[in-house]
């Protein structure tokens, strides 16, 4: 009975480990999730999509514990897609010593920018979230979302 016993421990411990193990696991942001799920447009679609000059309005502030709130952005934060593929920022852009000067649509929820003039770039999700809202922010493992309002 006690070899039995002994046996089953050594068989199930490990496998409940491993079960509850995988059912703790789940993605940092749920934005990703959300916004990969989508199918995505045709790059001169989405390229519509951000091309505009953006005014920062708020962003996600949040203490690791997914209780976080929505800020309103203090500085003049501004940032312009061309539809010929250019990036411009003022110096409030949180990357700004990057010098990013371009962008590329990688998909229906992702944006590369990068600096012609070195190897600097990042990728971004973004989502455009009504006629005047974009919701941008960099890959990361914390949520670091941005809300632009587009300017006129």
């Amino acid at each position: 009975m006690k070899k039995i016993f002994v046996y089953l421990l050594t068989i199930w411990i490990p496998v409940y480990l491993l079960i509850g193990f995988l059912a703790s696991c789940e993605k940092s942001t749920v934005e990703e999730n959300t916004l990969s799920n989508q199918a995505p447009p045709s790059n001169n679609a989405v390229k519509t999509g951000v091309v505009g000059k953006w005014q920062l309005l708020e962003f996600f502030q949040d203490m690791g514990n997914g209780q976080g709130n929505w800020i309103p952005a203090q500085e003049t934060e501004q940032v312009t897609f061309t539809s010929a593929g250019d990036f411009v920022f003022n110096g409030k852009f949180p990357l700004s010593l990057k010098q990013f000067d371009k962008y590329k649509i990688i998909d229906g929820s992702h944006i590369q920018l990068y600096a012609s003039q070195s190897d600097e770039q990042a990728i971004y999700l973004f989502k455009r979230e009504s006629d005047q809202n974009l919701l941008f922010n960099p890959v990361c493992k914390e949520n670091c979302s941005r809300r632009y309002s587009i300017m006129k």
